[in-house]
């Protein structure tokens, strides 16, 4: 793969600054956009203070793909001072991120006073915008054809937000070596070199000679098939079990309320037993996920599968996967249950949850700082207050029936993983698994008309109670 056709988009002069005119306060010559590869790339600029005024430059140069899957985006900065009267070479410097295709790349300048100003835009003087193509070789496209899919939130990381850090741990897993894994990728060997010496150093590659030993689950596009034809049969057998068992979990809480061990008044918000009169969060987070889902992929252990980390940063060594099947091999239900010293919290999305993160969220947690994150404007759940044990007897008649089915599920997906070349069934192939299952099973219990859906299928919930 080389990188082909730079076409420049747009120029824009501002201000009292400009490109051409002798008197502005600074001046830019046109910039020549080199040939940019992927990783540190540096774009030369020579700009002239034409004032006898000490100026402060601030470089922004920012990178989009247009038109790949992953929207992938890069922006770096630069600060210079540039003397009265002096012509002087600057940069702009970017991060090019592993991707194909068509990418536009835009290049701002800025007068500011001092360089730990905020930019703002009464600042830009230049900007200038190019068209690069990064195209793919016929066996990278062949690759990229069925996208690889990673767990919720994790996808969204800048470790693998990109093609190219996607791909390579496919390759490898076919047990490809790293020249042989630059030549289907177009690329240097000591281009794939630097990605994995980097993925070491996060833990998800051990690097031995020409090889590299991955460190986390990746199933390849005809073991998902195989594996999507026992979550089919599995998605069939859980509706159908819960659309025999549902009656008899309605009559279990009628005894509950009857016995007065549960609130019958299900607006209460304090009531810790509000959400069981609520078929589809009971259904889609508390059966679905924390019962069958736990006892499916953790057994007894609880599955606390982002507990220890922040939804930014997503590291989630033990759950980890890349899927090369498509999104149609993939499920999107968030599930994360957190410990803490006065019981669970638990969130729950029928898709990933929307955040902000802090700019720097990738720095604090590489020197152990506390990562801030916040919900996105707009996002709203539902709150609940859990008892679990009121949870725990409520859910028994709705999982009648549920294991025969997950012991013989589990049986099936295990010998589908050893024969496609994996010691065991890991963690992250069951939970892969089975966000697949529940998120076909809620379909079609919601096209079955057996649940409604209910605020957008945003939950949070917390316990009173440790779980038990």
């Amino acid at each position: 793969m080389r990188r082909v056709v730079i076409i420049l988009i747009g120029l824009l002069v501002v201000g009292s600054v400009g490109a051409f005119e002798d008197k502005q306060d600074i001046t830019v010559k046109p910039i020549n956009m080199p040939d940019l590869g992927w990783g540190d790339q540096s774009i030369p600029i020579s700009i002239t203070n034409n004032t006898d005024d000490l100026k402060f430059v601030t470089s922004e140069a920012e990178i989009t793909f247009t038109d790949s899957y992953l929207p992938t985006n890069r922006r770096r900065i630069r600060f210079f001072t540039v003397y009265p009267a002096e012509e002087m070479s600057i940069s702009a410097d970017l991060l090019v991120p592993g991707a194909y295709g068509t990418a536009e790349v835009t290049i701002r300048l800025y007068d500011v006073v001092d360089t730990l100003d905020v930019l703002l835009p009464n600042q830009k003087f230049y900007e200038e915008s190019f068209e690069v193509e990064f195209k793919p070789t016929a066996v990278v496209q062949s690759y990229i054809d069925k996208q690889v899919t990673l767990p919720p939130r994790v996808g969204e990381h800048p470790y693998f937000d990109n093609v190219f850090a996607r791909l390579l741990f496919i390759i490898l897993d076919e047990g490809k070596t790293i020249p042989e894994a630059a030549d289907v990728l177009g690329i240097t060997k000591a281009e794939v070199e630097t990605l994995i010496r980097f993925m070491q150093t996060q833990g998800y590659i051990s690097h031995t000679e020409d090889k590299g030993k991955l460190m986390m689950t990746v199933i390849s596009n005809e073991e998902a098939q195989e594996a999507g034809e026992l979550a089919e049969k599995t998605v069939d057998a859980l509706v159908e079990m819960y659309t025999d068992n549902l009656s008899g979990y309605r009559a279990n809480l009628d005894s509950m309320v009857a016995a007065g061990r549960l609130q019958a008044d299900s607006s209460f918000f304090l009531n810790e037993g509000a959400v069981l009169f609520y078929t589809y969060p009971t259904v889609a987070a508390l059966s679905l996920w924390y019962d069958l889902g736990q006892s499916f992929i953790t057994r007894s252990a609880p599955l606390v599968i982002f507990d220890g980390t922040d939804l930014c940063n997503a590291r989630i060594p033990q759950y980890m996967y890349m899927v090369h099947a498509g999104e149609e091999l993939n499920g999107d239900q968030f599930f994360g249950m957190f410990l803490g010293k006065n019981g669970i919290s638990i969130i729950y999305d029928k898709n990933a949850p929307e955040i902000d993160c802090e700019s720097d969220f990738l720095r604090k947690q590489q020197h152990g700082g506390k990562v801030r994150w916040n919900y996105s404007e707009g996002y709203v759940q539902e709150p609940f207050v859990l008892d679990t044990s009121l949870v725990n007897e409520a859910l028994v008649p709705l999982r009648e029936g549920s294991e025969e089915l997950l012991v013989e599920t589990y049986e099936k997906l295990r010998d589908i993983a050893v024969k496609h070349g994996h010691e065991r069934l890991t963690f992250a192939g069951r939970y892969w698994f089975w966000n697949l299952v529940a998120d076909r099973t809620l379909e079609k219990l919601e096209k079955n008309g057996l649940l409604i859906e209910r605020s957008n299928g945003r939950f949070r919930f917390s316990t009173t109670k440790k779980r038990g």
